[in-house]
């Protein structure tokens, strides 16, 4: 989103030199916030030195520099140093003067206290040149160090915008065989990233700490040995031996924190995968093992986290009270030597100790953060160093362009790549040692071992763990030559590599021989067999990054069958296109991806088999109107198993056995014999178009001279009321923005959803629509009329001036919109947060754990300021004091022999209560830390454990009106937060407070006289925490909302990265990630700069208390003439001076406390605010079904009614029918007509409102889920695979044997297949199954359905994606196999169930006939209107079909000439 201010100046580029020491540019974004105008539109403008360009430029000018030096592939790190290596050593100075300027206080502490005990200085002058002293210098480090912090983090910005932008730049110019390497799968990219990138930015500010923190340690070391003596070397060979021994801590920390990474990568993959096959997971009833799964992961996760807390509490307690033993064993030794304890030897000591703790905290973070940074680094540059996808890719000579040539491969061989065993190690693509490919493969799953339950089929068992990745060649020996302006046919069997042949023709996939040569035209256009859809308008689909241009658009809503698909939406063309076309059926997808390619208007068309997924009279018009007609100037290449099309081709090429089989014209097909094996049982061809589509579009062309004028004006007058509204909606929707802020009430997401009420398909790939396709869009619901589609999904409309513009727009948008949380964070998420830790009495054991803790700790600095006191001598007075001189050797022995301390305790005395003191304190250190963490543990694993129970309860539309993205960043960040994060915010949190309240009551002890200067402070301070934490809450909170989009953009472009480089789409997809980007830092620099406002303000007002206690102090001696405790004076100055750094921290720690209780506030919204699926138990009254239920399958409906929510119509209507038991129905009717609707009744995905649906007269709506989706099976139109291996997709929770499985691979006609593999079933299977054909995953979907092996089946048009001998294997598997199940079918090829018992017959939500296929077809209702509209032809053939004539089931092919497929490997895209 675009910032109004985008075009003024940078507020801190305009600022003066005051402003901008002091931050006070930023008041005004802080009192914006302050007033509730916090959005992203009130964020400033992106400054140049930070905008995404700049950095992109300052990238490629480091490179260039580096490449001319001779470093032709530099390190990340390198370039990043070359870029901003200046500015990184100038913060390095600033750093510097911070750090000489932090031992100031301790030096000039030892000179108050030095003035003040001379009872010989009258001189009030040298007193308050000491007091302003330590103010100025307060001061000056102040505005150093946040000026230093500011500059760094800037810098780690820079860093991380830097790899964002190199990793999606690279990701645009890389071939699809190299994301198929495991170590770059698409959510390893993701974790590129979103992780590593921001490792980046949190190393900037670790940096400078390499050389500064052993710099402060060796100081702070030699100022205490000037100033104590050889006792100091002691405590500092203490402190060096401590540093390993923490090292050795923090390094098995880093260990199990490694582990607990590797749980929790184990933990989201499961969570993806089980979201992105939910349709499967509630169809097939696995929420529960699911949930076990991950909750068994999830056990190992908290165990490792655990171990890895435990650790860093001993890290934590070493590290804290260090400073603590050491003062305590120096001042002892220093004691026993005999020589005096005083103020100003103990409390600059003491200075110097808290000093030399910061390099010891900083130490361990430090070493934690670099490892973590050149491990991300390293994956960084193994992805950024991989070939780019242009390597081969050429563009035609002019020779060739003028013989008329579109596009040429010669001497083609190509390869993807696959795991395969070896003999020897585990190797990569290029014969590298690839060890922990092995282990990141098992965790994966990918790896099990080998037949654990069986042998193989062949009685061998296969090696365990030899693997390595092969090239696994696909084509070979591949010459063609595709002329201009003809249509090309690539036919084949499945797998045989027609895809592969596209892939090549782009230079997407890897050639095997360099001598290999790929040209084309250069303007290419690419419709993928699975339509890659965006999550934007329908318009913008369609253009595609073009500039719009209405008389073309209009023409190609006509060419691809649109028009009234569109004329029927609420929105226009500017109804909202879910993630991956959700709301689309696959059909309809393949119509926007056709409209798109040709809107392109480009010279070549590579078209992947996209009319496989429409009815047969939809697919002749488009292959008339848009392929033959409208791109009829163009060189067209179509892989398709459509055979009864290939007469009108100019030229085919049949691809087989790796090769080309036949290259020539549909003639010479003919004669070589080959024709009748490709034709035989082709697919029904219409033919005419049903009178219902009287715009079939077919002479339509791009180009304005192939339009009547007739037709332009016909539709002209339809385009001005479909388009032009849409056209007023963009621009009124920029004119208005609602703004506000309600303190106590959280913005909802909008839940209402957009669903197909008409026939929301079971698809459970992400389609939740029908696919009959005859040329309607059912993404929405009918209106009360019944048959005309709209979108229900109804916004809020921000004013009355821009309702009526508004309100189609507001309706055509499906999915929620991710608003941030305003005000405060409840109190109820507190309160939520402790019971789920366990309960308020844990809490406050908590908090008295904690205060005995701070009292032991603050009491041990009042007793040293006891022991300093001096001591009284016989005659009443102290002894004589002298000058304490700068050096330890020169401090004389203590000679006061008749002299005793105040309390009469010798030094023996005080070590021991001092000793006793400090082990007190560290045992309740122990235990403070030990009560938090597990009480953070036990709450983290709760909420978890009820988010995750939650959400696979949620009911299907949830998920289909919810990105999947946003739902797994629940289970990602905000759980990584709460489990990392929030602990040490919560655990500094209590640090401060309890440090900052003791601290003020030992300031106010020591100097009562000061109370007034800090309830004055106080005030301030107040007033300061509530204009500020509401801003820097809500800048958090845009922070983390606007760093989703680049994730989610990116996702996107790695799903459809071969459209967009087909399309040379990469330059305007690369600014839309920039623009994202600069969004991003304009809320991240806000959110930073404000920190930086904070703390110059609060650390002045401390420097002021620090002034206000040393002027008291020498008020008080030299005017006053009153008697004070040098003790005390030194005591509050101590603390004081912390307390410059614990106010500031306080506050942010607070404000971040509160920002990381916003994950916590949106884990629970998806624990409670989340509705559910219905859930039963079962009483007397309604008891559990029979363990033996269903026996015969029998299914009926009685009157049902069903609406998707309660605002919207009813989408079923008095649905009555019966399936009697081992019988076949068949589902037709027209899109719409509620046919899926009624498969998701059956299965409950959406709960009936009336009726009943009984099987074996059992009512399902009695019964719980798990019993009712147990019992059914399906085979789904688009097959989803998880990633993983072959047994891990059919068999997921190890409930079968192998003889088991291989029984029903056999069955299904997968047998053979597996059975090649080298690693049987344990092969792996990639993401979303893409080393499988679409045929060969129907098939392993169908072996899933054998294993189940329920009484009632359904098919929801589970061969419309599929060819000729992959449909004949799974009917005559159906029929062979599930002969005595129930079977239902929803279906557009009507022929496919002609010989079914019974045909239902959806009309507008009613049955509007059942009966036997001749019984309807003698009837002349519906469904003989629906043969009809076959042909002459198709109809005959139905209807002997029908009369038993003939048999539905396509007969075996003969022996083909071409040979069996190869089995060892199958095409990677088909």
């Amino acid at each position: 989103m675009a910032s109004h201010l985008s075009s003024q100046p940078h507020p801190e580029e305009k600022a003066n030199f005051i402003s901008r020491l002091t931050f006070s540019w930023v008041s005004p974004f802080i009192a914006s916030g302050y007033e509730g105008n916090m959005s992203n539109d009130t964020l400033w403008p992106v400054a140049k030195v930070d905008s995404s360009s700049t950095i992109k430029s300052n990238i490629d000018d480091a490179i260039a520099r580096l490449r001319a030096k001779g470093d032709q592939l530099p390190a990340p790190h390198r370039i990043l140093w070359e870029a901003y290596g200046t500015h990184f050593i100038f913060t390095g100075f600033l750093k510097l003067i911070n750090d000489v300027l932090v031992f100031a206080n301790p030096i000039l502490m030892q000179k108050l206290l030095k003035y003040l005990k001379d009872p010989t200085v009258s001189n009030i002058n040298t007193g308050l040149c000491i007091a302003g002293l330590f103010f100025l210098c307060s001061t000056v480090q102040s505005l150093v160090m946040n000026q230093y912090f500011h500059r760094v983090l800037r810098t780690g910005i820079w860093f991380r915008s830097a790899q964002i932008v190199s990793l999606y730049r690279k990701s645009l110019h890389l071939s699809n065989s190299t994301q198929l390497r495991p170590e770059f799968h698409k959510g390893r990219l993701v974790t590129m990233m979103s992780n590593d990138a921001q490792r980046l930015q949190d190393c900037a500010f670790f940096l400078h700490l390499i050389w500064s923190s052993p710099m402060q340690f060796v100081v702070a070391c030699v100022l205490l040995y000037i100033q104590l003596g050889w006792p100091s070397l002691l405590g500092v060979f203490l402190m060096a031996v401590l540093v390993p021994v923490n090292n050795r801590v923090m390094a098995r920390m880093f260990k199990y924190s490694r582990q607990r990474s590797g749980h929790a990568d184990e933990r989201v993959k499961g969570i993806d995968e089980c979201l992105q096959g939910i349709r499967i997971v509630k169809v097939m009833a696995w929420e529960h093992l699911f949930s076990e799964k991950l909750f068994d992961l999830r056990g190992k996760e908290i165990e490792c986290l655990r171990k890895q807390q435990n650790l860093r509490l001993a890290s934590f307690t070493i590290i804290n009270l260090t400073p603590i033993v050491v003062a305590g064993i120096i001042f002892t030794l220093y004691a026993l030597l005999g020589r005096e304890l005083t103020a100003e030897i103990i409390f600059p000591s003491l200075a110097l100790l808290s000093i030399v703790r910061f390099p010891l905290i900083m130490m361990p973070a430090l070493q934690s953060s670099l490892s973590d940074t050149w491990i991300s680094l390293k994956r960084i540059q193994a992805y950024l160093d991989c070939d780019d996808r242009t390597e081969y890719l050429e563009r035609l000579t002019e020779a060739e362009e003028g013989e008329g040539l579109a596009a040429v491969i010669e001497k083609g061989t190509f390869h993807w790549y696959e795991g395969q065993t070896a003999d020897g190690q585990v190797v990569t693509e290029k014969g590298q040692p690839l060890k922990w490919y092995r282990k990141a493969m098992r965790r994966l799953g990918s790896i099990r071992r080998l037949g654990r339950k069986g042998p193989a089929p062949d009685g061998k068992p296969a090696e365990k763990e030899d693997f390595r990745i092969v090239e696994k060649v696909v084509l070979q020996d591949i010459n063609i030559r595709i002329r201009k302006g003809q249509l090309t046919f690539i036919v084949g069997e499945t797998g045989s590599g027609k895809s592969s042949l596209l892939a090549a023709l782009m230079g997407q996939i890897e050639r095997s021989d360099p001598g290999c040569r790929v040209a084309n035209v250069g303007d290419v256009a690419y419709v993928a067999q699975e339509a890659w859809i965006m999550n934007t308008t329908l318009r913008n689909n369609v253009t595609f990054q073009k500039e719009y241009d209405r008389k073309k658009y209009n023409r190609i809503l006509d060419i691809c069958q649109l028009r009234a698909d569109i004329q029927q939406l609420a929105a226009g063309d500017q109804t909202e296109i879910g993630e991956k076309g959700i709301n689309l059926s696959g059909g309809q997808k393949q119509r926007v991806a056709l409209a798109r390619a040709l809107y392109a208007d480009c010279e070549l068309y590579l078209m992947d088999d996209p009319l496989s997924a429409v009815d047969a009279h939809v697919g002749k018009a488009l292959f008339e109107g848009c392929i033959c007609a409208g791109m009829k100037h163009c060189t067209r290449i179509l892989v398709t198993h459509q055979v009864q099309f290939l007469e009108k081709a100019d030229h085919i090429i049949l691809v087989a056995n790796k090769g080309i089989a036949f290259s020539g014209t549909y003639p010479e097909l003919v004669v070589s014999g080959l024709m009748e094996t490709l034709k035989h049982d082709a697919p029904p061809l219409p033919e005419a178009l049903p009178e219902a589509d009287p715009n079939p579009g077919i002479v339509v062309s791009v180009d304005d001279t192939d339009l009547s004028a007739d037709e332009v004006d016909a539709s002209q007058d339809d385009d001005e009321e479909l388009i032009a509204d849409t056209d007023r909606q963009e621009t009124s929707h920029k004119k208005t923005k609602k703004k506000g802020r309600s303190k106590k009430k959280s913005k909802k997401e909008d839940k209402k959803t957009l669903i197909d009420q008409g026939d929301a398909e079971l698809d459970l790939d992400g389609d939740y629509d029908d696919d009959d396709d005859d040329g309607r869009l059912s993404v929405a619901s009918m209106d009360p009329e019944g048959m005309r589609l709209s979108i229900e999904l109804a916004g809020e409309r921000p004013s009355a001036e821009v309702r009526k513009d508004r309100e189609k727009k507001d309706q055509g948008k499906l999915m929620s919109t991710e608003t941030t949380k305003e005000g405060r964070v409840a109190g109820t998420v507190y309160a939520s947060y402790i019971r789920a830790g366990g309960g308020f009495l844990v809490f406050a054991f908590l908090i008295i754990v904690n205060l005995t803790f701070e009292t032991f700790k603050v009491g041990g600095d009042v007793w040293l300021s006891i022991w300093s006191a001096p001591p009284v001598c016989e005659s009443g007075a102290p002894p004589n004091a002298t000058a304490v001189p700068l050096t330890a050797t020169e401090v004389p022995l203590n000679t006061t022999a008749h002299c005793e301390s105040a309390l009469g305790l010798g030094d023996g005395g005080y070590i021991g209560i001092y000793v006793s003191i400090v082990v007190l304190c560290g045992v309740f250190q122990f235990l403070r830390g030990y009560t938090l963490f597990a009480i953070i543990r036990s709450a983290s694993s709760s909420l978890h454990a009820n988010m995750l129970h939650s959400v696979l309860k949620a009911p299907m539309w949830f998920f289909d009106t919810t990105p999947h993205g946003r739902i797994l960043n629940r289970f990602t960040k905000d759980i990584d937060s709460i489990d990392n994060t929030l602990p040490q915010s919560v655990n500094f949190a209590f640090n401060m407070i309890f440090s900052t309240f003791s601290a003020l009551v030992i300031i106010i002890a020591s100097q009562p006289v000061v109370i007034v200067v800090i309830l004055a402070l106080g005030w301030v301070y107040i007033r300061i925490l509530k204009y500020f934490i509401v801003a820097f809450r809500d800048a958090k909170r845009l922070d983390s909302v606007n760093k989703s989009p680049i994730f989610a953009h990116y996702s996107e472009t790695l799903n459809g990265l071969g459209t967009i480089t087909a399309y040379n789409g990469a330059a305007a997809f690369e600014k839309g990630n920039e623009e994202r980007l600069d969004l991003n830092i304009r809320s991240n620099f806000a959110f930073l700069a404000c920190q930086r406002w904070l703390s110059v303000r609060l650390e002045f007002m401390c420097n002021i208390l620090v002034a206000a206690l040393a002027l008291c102090a020498v008020l008080l001696k030299l005017v006053l003439h009153s008697q004070q405790s040098l003790g005390n004076v030194g005591l509050s100055i101590v603390y004081a001076v912390n307390l410059t750094s614990q106010l500031g921290f306080l506050i942010r720690q607070i404000a971040d406390v509160e920002a990381q209780m916003n994950g916590v506030e949106r884990v629970l919204e998806y624990t409670t605010d989340l509705p559910a699926e219905r859930m039963l138990e079962y009483t007397d009254r309604d008891p559990a079904p029979p363990g033996d239920w269903p026996q015969k399958g029998c299914v009926t409906f009685a009157g049902v009614d069903l609406r998707y929510q309660r605002h919207l119509p009813l989408v079923l209507k008095e649905v009555s029918f019966a399936a009697e038991g081992g019988t076949k129905v068949g589902l037709v009717g027209r899109t719409g007509s509620g046919k899926s609707t009624t498969l998701l009744a059956l299965f409950r995905l959406v709960e009936a409102e009336a009726g009943q649906i009984l099987i074996d007269g059992v009512d399902i709506q009695r019964l719980r889920l798990e019993d009712v989706r147990s019992k059914l099976t399906i085979i789904p139109q688009d097959p989803l695979l998880f990633q993983g291996t072959i047994r891990s997709n059919l068999d997921p929770f190890d409930q079968f044997t192998d003889a088991m499985i291989w029984s029903a691979l056999k069955q299904s006609n997968m047998h053979d297949r597996i059975a090649d593999e080298p690693m049987k079933l344990e092969a792996p299977v990639a993401e979303g199954g893409g080393n499988f054909s679409v045929g060969q995953r129907q098939l392993l979907c169908l072996t899933r359905a054998i294993l189940k092996d329920a009484k009632i089946l359904c098919l929801d048009e589970a061969t419309a994606s599929v060819d000729r001998e992959t449909d004949r294997l799974i009917q005559q598997t159906i029929r062979d196999t599930f002969s005595k199940c129930t079977i239902l079918t929803i279906a557009h090829r009507l022929q496919t169930i002609a010989d079914y018992d019974k045909i239902v017959v959806m009309d507008a939500g009613h049955v509007g006939e059942a009966g036997s296929p001749r019984e309807l077809l003698e009837k002349k209702g519906l469904f003989y209107a629906m043969a009809q509209e076959l042909g002459e032809e198709q109809y005959q053939k139905l209807e002997n079909i029908a009369y038993g004539l003939t048999t539905a089931v396509p007969s075996p092919l003969t022996a083909s000439p071409l040979g069996p497929p190869d089995s060892a490997y199958e095409d990677q895209e088909e």
